[in-house]
């Protein structure tokens, strides 16, 4: 591979945790909307960029030396183990795909599958190592390429950007994410270039206003803008950890365009709809389908069809998916399930209940269509199986979908359901403080039954009350309530208070969802 950019770069002290990377994916009419944005610049805006495009491996790519034209920062070919500095560009060859470990670049040749996502590719890996201090661009394009990635980078507290549908020569890749809800902005190439070299501006500036840059709010004004939100919205943050609270008020305030934190209070207080998008971007969860396979393996293996076996004939099987977000683990259990009852022969209702306080996600997931991205995830069987294609989208199928009831819940005030056979609560305590923890996790052994399971994300613990289970896998935290422990039960609200997503919406509900 012949390349006339500069020598392959040193890793450089200068780039650091503090340092942004911006990943950017684009395809067809993406070199014009790349231009644009690079033209647009500034000489140095303080951050690493990767470009990610969709090329044939048989095609020669002019990019580096089409951009190096666009932009006073040097341009690279990237070559396998490449190290990335600030105020630099990086290009993947034709035939490739790329990931970001550390302050380095690996190459992969592309060979179809899940290979044929390389924005996704290497968004995830972004999402993965650099948290929030990434930011993600999508182009113009076709397909859904990057859909998923950006997703992740939103709800790992980066900044996800998309090229506007008017400015575009090919609209379907940069507006396929927008029904998610985690899409920052909507501008133009050279509107994204200014937003871009805005946000990390204003955070590094604010990061040296502190010697802690996880709490870069004062506790005065985190406070005023925790009120508007339990006045408006009517959730109480104040329990959730300091430093995710800050990260994500930061993140809102960066694409407000204000100047500072009093400036963005104001805005709070006048802005209905910036409430919303503050509300929106705290409650975001992670989730795809069959998440960390192994742990779903087990579940299969050995935690449903011990469960089916100890339950009466004609007894349903109850569960509970906390935090369900936009639906994905909830139709991955409802699946398995299936799986487990169609190999052991075995035939009982399933009363699924799946809960979030965030209303937009719960309507898509009551809706259960998805784009053709979550075949990398869910694999050509199960899709077959279980779902139905419609257009780029697929469908979850009705046998499946009348199995869930999706609720409106706050699971921080009361346990919802009682006499649950499994309860999944992954990911969520990982966002509070431990009071609140305790308060949760003594609300949902109050809602499992006798030898219940419950399962937590696999960074998180049982904090004080360990005693109160025994462990069946502590790698996945999957636990079975003891039958010789009770807990503290005087702060518990015992009756459910919520209402299912159908009934929300005014529209009928199904027969089959008869009681909690």
């Amino acid at each position: 591979m012949t390349q006339s950019n500069p020598p392959q770069p040193q890793p450089n002290q200068n780039f650091s945790s503090a340092s942004f990377v911006v990943g950017i994916g684009a395809s067809a009419g993406g070199l014009q909307a790349l231009e644009a944005f690079f033209s647009s610049l500034l000489p140095e805006p303080g951050a690493a960029f990767v470009v990610v495009q969709h090329l044939s491996p048989d095609f020669r790519s002019l990019m580096v030396e089409l951009l190096q034209r666009r932009t006073r920062l040097p341009v690279y070919l990237i070559e396998n183990g490449m190290a990335i500095n600030i105020n630099s560009v990086y290009v993947l060859p034709p035939g490739f795909i790329v990931r970001l470990q550390g302050q380095q670049l690996y190459l992969e040749e592309r060979q179809g599958g899940q290979l044929d996502y390389p924005v996704d590719y290497f968004f995830l890996s972004l999402a993965q190592e650099r948290g929030d201090r990434c930011i993600s661009i999508l182009l113009s394009g076709t397909g859904h390429d990057g859909t998923e990635g950006l997703k992740a980078i939103s709800r790992a507290g980066g900044v996800a950007l998309v090229q506007s549908q008017e400015t575009t020569q090919f609209g379907a890749m940069p507006s396929s994410p927008l029904s998610s809800g985690l899409v920052d902005e909507i501008l133009s190439p050279e509107e994204l270039a200014q937003a871009v070299c805005d946000i990390i501006r204003y955070s590094y500036t604010q990061a040296s206003l502190t010697q802690n840059s996880t709490n870069l709010l004062p506790t005065d004004q985190l406070n005023q803008i925790l009120d508007i939100l339990q006045r408006q919205e009517n959730i109480d943050f104040s329990l959730y950890k300091p430093g995710t609270l800050n990260r994500r008020i930061i993140h809102r305030l960066l694409l407000s365009k204000v100047n500072t934190i009093s400036q963005y209070i104001n805005y709070l207080n006048e802005s209905v709809e910036e409430v919303k998008n503050l509300r929106q971007d705290l409650l975001i969860g992670a989730t795809r389908f069959f998440r960390d396979p192994e742990m779903w393996s087990l579940l299969q293996t050995q935690v449903l069809p011990s469960l089916l076996e100890n339950l009466q004939p004609g007894n349903p099987l109850r569960l509970w998916v906390t935090g369900c977000s936009t639906g994905e683990e909830a139709y991955s259990l409802a699946i398995a399930i299936d799986e487990v009852m169609r190999d052991m022969e075995e035939k009982h209702p399933v009363k699924l209940f799946a809960t979030d306080i965030d209303q937009e996600a719960l309507a898509i997931a009551s809706q259960g269509i998805y784009s053709d991205n979550i075949a990398q995830d869910i694999g050509r069987e199960r899709l077959e199986s279980y779902f139905v294609a419609e257009g780029s989208t697929y469908r979850i199928k009705k046998s499946i979908r009348s199995q869930v009831v999706f609720a409106s819940h706050d699971l921080t005030k009361n346990p919802g359901f009682s006499q649950m056979h499994l309860v999944s609560c992954r990911n969520l305590l990982i966002y509070m403080q431990p009071a609140l923890q305790e308060q949760v996790l003594m609300l949902l052994h109050f809602s499992l039954a006798k030898k219940g399971i419950l399962i937590l994300g696999p960074s998180e613990n049982l904090g004080v009350i360990p005693h109160a289970f025994d462990v069946i896998n502590q790698q996945w935290k999957i636990f079975r309530k003891r039958l010789d422990v009770q807990l503290p039960v005087s702060r518990i609200i015992k009756s459910p208070t919520m209402q299912s997503v159908t009934e929300k919406m005014g529209l009928k509900p199904r027969p089959s969802r008869a009681t909690f």
